[in-house]
């Protein structure tokens, strides 16, 4: 009962901070976007004072990746089922992580605030094209 008491502190206290301490990422505007190339259809989170994008949802999809065969070195192509992801700024993610060292706090932050629900966080360095 104890851990799981300290669990939901820790989590209150984390939406606070960020809130608190990162208040560009309050209030976000976003936009929905396009790129076959890596994110497919996404979401763009930005704000609309400093045109800053801080966080990119792309939607779960399929995609078509290429390797190679390690027996006889031929390339070969297959379909691969990824999830919905939420890409987060470099900057933006280094800052965060100074005080809260934890992906899945960050994850969870976010889907409550912008009412998503992604189910993996990669940071990415620029989000804009």
């Amino acid at each position: 009962m104890k851990n799981l008491i300290r669990k939901i502190l820790k989590e209150e206290v984390m939406y606070d901070f960020i809130e608190s301490a990162m208040p560009e990422l309050n209030n976000l505007k976003r936009k929905s976007n396009f790129s076959s190339n890596l994110y497919g259809y996404n979401t763009i989170y930005y704000n609309p004072n400093d045109k800053e994008y801080y966080f990119r949802v792309s939607e779960a999809r399929r995609a078509l990746v290429w390797s190679f065969d390690d027996d006889d070195d031929d390339e070969i192509t297959k379909y691969k089922d990824l999830p919905k992801t939420l890409w987060i700024d470099g900057k933006t993610y280094d800052e965060i992580q100074n005080y809260i060292p934890d992906d899945n706090m960050i994850l969870k932050w976010f889907n409550k605030k912008y009412k998503q629900d992604a189910k993996v966080l990669k940071r990415k360095s620029p989000l804009k094209k």
